[in-house]
């Protein structure tokens, strides 16, 4: 699975401290934002490759050695 980071917000510059959290604990949620009541929960071990889309990137290159895809 190719996991698109900011499709929807800059998650890279405003929020890399929350995506860790997220990636330590090993999966993230994401609503859908046409229909709310509809959660996807996504876990990182499925995952082959992480797209980060941003116009800072800075936040997170201390984060990226942390960062392993299986």
């Amino acid at each position: 699975m190719i996991l698109n980071v900011s499709g929807r917000t800059d998650i890279v510059a405003f929020y890399t401290s929350w995506f860790m959290n997220r990636y330590h604990e090993g999966f993230l949620d994401v609503r859908n934002p046409f229909y709310k009541k509809q959660v996807s929960r996504i876990y990182f071990k499925d995952v082959d490759l992480i797209v980060f889309c941003t116009k800072n990137p800075l936040p997170i290159l201390d984060h990226l050695n942390e960062i392993k895809i299986p």
